[in-house]
This record gives C-alpha cells, sequence and structure tokens, in this order.
C-alpha cells in the first residue's frame, strides 16, 4: 500500500472510531444522567485523544494538529469571524422562525441569567468545539492536505479538497447522533469553520467561532414559541 492510501485508509479509520465512540455515548445517554456524561467525556477523549496518539506515533510536531499559532491571535481570529457571521444568522433565523414555522418572537422561555451563558460557553468550547474542530480540522484536513493541495482561493484564502472531504466528514459524524437530514446542514457553517482554520493555520480560531455559533443557536432557540 502505497503512503497516499495509507494516509487515506488512516483517516477514514480513525473517522470511524470517533463515529462509533458518539454512537456508543447516544445508546449511554438513554441510561440516564450518568450515562451522558460518561459518554460525553469518551467523545471528547476520541477527538483529542486520537489524533494525540497518531501525533506521538508519526513524530508529529504540535503545530501538525493546527494548534501552536499565538493562542491571543487565534482566539481574537474566532471572536472577529463571530462578530461577522452572527448578525446575519440571527435575521436569517428570525425570518424562518417566524415566516416560514409561523412562530412568535419572545413567545419562548427567553433568555436565561449570566449563569446559564458562562456554563454553556464552557461546555461548548471544550466538550463540543474544541474536540471537534481539533479532529476535523486539526487532524483530518492537515493529514488530507499534502494530498490535496488548496485550490482556488475563497475570500483570499486557498481552499481545496483536503477542507472538503474533512468537512464532509464532520457533516456525517453529526448523523450518528441525531439520523436525521437537517443534521446534514452543520455542513455550512463548517466551510466557515474550515476556511478560519485555513486562515489562522489554527484549530483553536475555528473552535472559538464553532463555540460562539452552538451558543447564539442554543440562545435563539430559547426566543420563539
Amino acid at each position: 500500500m502505497g503512503d497516499r492510501a495509507k494516509i487515506l485508509a488512516e483517516v477514514v479509520l480513525a473517522t470511524a472510531v470517533v463515529a462509533a465512540v458518539l454512537a456508543g455515548a447516544e445508546a449511554a445517554a438513554a441510561l440516564g444522567p450518568w450515562g451522558v456524561e460518561v459518554g460525553g467525556l469518551a467523545v471528547v477523549l476520541a477527538m483529542v485523544g486520537l489524533p494525540l496518539a497518531l501525533a506521538r506515533y508519526h513524530h508529529w510536531q504540535w503545530d501538525v494538529l493546527a494548534m501552536d499559532p499565538a493562542l491571543p491571535r487565534a482566539v481574537l481570529a474566532g471572536l472577529l469571524a463571530s462578530a461577522v457571521i452572527l448578525p446575519p444568522f440571527f435575521v436569517g433565523y428570525d425570518v424562518l422562525q417566524v415566516q416560514v414555522f409561523g412562530r412568535s418572537r419572545g413567545a419562548g422561555s427567553g433568555l436565561p441569567g449570566w449563569q446559564w451563558w458562562l456554563e454553556q460557553a464552557a461546555v461548548q468550547l471544550a466538550a463540543i468545539a474544541l474536540p471537534e474542530e481539533m479532529f476535523f480540522r486539526g487532524y483530518v484536513q492537515g493529514r488530507l492536505q499534502p494530498l490535496f493541495p488548496p485550490g482556488r482561493p475563497l475570500l483570499r484564502v486557498p481552499m481545496g479538497l483536503a477542507a472538503l472531504l474533512a468537512n464532509l466528514g464532520f457533516a456525517a459524524v453529526h448523523l450518528v447522533a441525531v439520523p436525521a437530514p437537517h443534521r446534514l446542514l452543520v455542513f455550512f457553517p463548517g466551510l466557515l469553520f474550515a476556511w478560519l482554520r485555513t486562515l489562522t493555520h489554527s484549530a483553536v480560531a475555528s473552535a472559538v467561532c464553532h463555540a460562539c455559533c452552538n451558543l447564539a443557536l442554543a440562545a435563539a432557540v430559547r426566543l420563539y414559541g
């Protein structure tokens, strides 16, 4: 087996392992609160542990996982991207809820207090966005990039098949948790995360933006009934 085939097989196998762990976590969640916690921890360990184990096995440097650039700059890039994308998101979400689904503004449970925001921000970043971005944008996209060099620039950032394939895996794995077609819509914000990771060379930047988007959606859901 050539090097190209070995890399592709490694990426497919690693993604399959993550999907299997996620399926097990969903099954454990049905057993009660302890199952949710154990399952969630297993998914985080798989998404973070697999890239780290492979990095150690291949003797990669840490920056191969797209975690090495200056942390403050990466966080700032993620926040700036969120500030640009979230206002049109809220407009579109409002149109969808009111005009398409016929729901009323302000009829939901409403925005909670600051404790909810802090808790949700921590959960979204540490338990969801950072592990997912480390695996799909740091490991998968980074591992495939030498095989599929970036092509035409998108908003001055060269994007290629590596980012597209990583994002397809990102969307497909979401079907494991909730096997419904609408879950594939995460492909589109995933393109933003892939673009941001390529722009900054950092999965931290895409993780911050990912967490902000998840937090914004969790808040928006509470505003309509």
